[in-house]
């Protein structure tokens, strides 16, 4: 997981602490969305998931399974 920044609330929050833990298992596009939302979160959740796309592009699937969280 990456090292807090000054707001480690978002850190500490229940979703952010499965998806560290699952992050490892993810196939490799999804590793790096989950990569990119650990990172970043405040700005992850502002963007749409077109927006996200745009800065990760993956090849996407015509449909992609989300693991439960």
């Amino acid at each position: 997981m990456p090292t807090p920044s000054n707001n480690t609330t978002v850190y500490a929050a229940p979703v952010m602490r499965k998806l560290a833990q699952i992050a490892p298992e993810l196939q490799p596009s999804l590793r790096k969305v989950a990569d990119f939302i650990l990172r970043h979160p405040l700005r992850a959740a502002t963007l749409t998931i077109e927006e996200m796309a745009m800065k990760h592009p993956l090849r996407l699937q015509r449909s992609i399974v989300w693991p439960r969280l």
